[in-house]
C-alpha cells in the first residue's frame, strides 16, 4: 500500500505540492476559526459579566447551537493539530518542489 502511495507521488510530483497547499489552507482555516471562536466567547462572556457581579463561562456550543463545532480548535490539543497540519503541508510543498526539480516536470 505504501509503495502505491510513493509511486503515485513520484510519477507526478505536483500532486504532493497540491496536497501540501491543501493542508496549509486547512491549517489556516482551523487557526482562523479557533481565534474567531475564542474572540466570540470572550466577548459574550465580558458583556454578560458587565451585567452580573461575576464573569460567566460561555462555551462556543452555546453561541452557535445549530452548527457543528467539533472541528473548531478550543484547546492546546486542537491548536497543536492545526500547527501539525501546517507543518506537514509546508513539508509536502517543499518536498514536492524538490521532486519536480529532480524529475524536471
Amino acid at each position: 500500500m505504501l509503495e502505491r502511495c510513493i509511486t503515485y507521488v513520484l510519477t507526478e510530483p505536483l500532486r504532493l505540492v497540491h496536497f501540501g497547499r491543501a493542508l496549509l489552507r486547512v491549517s489556516g482555516i482551523l487557526f482562523l476559526a479557533g481565534v474567531m471562536g475564542a474572540m466570540a466567547t470572550t466577548t459574550i462572556s465580558v458583556v454578560t459579566g458587565m451585567a452580573k457581579t461575576s464573569r460567566p463561562t460561555v462555551e462556543l456550543i452555546d453561541l452557535v447551537a445549530d452548527l457543528p463545532t467539533w472541528w473548531i480548535p478550543e484547546s492546546v490539543i486542537g491548536y497543536g493539530f492545526a500547527l501539525f497540519c501546517g507543518a506537514a503541508g509546508a513539508w509536502a510543498v517543499r518536498t514536492g518542489r524538490k521532486f519536480q526539480r529532480l524529475v524536471r516536470y
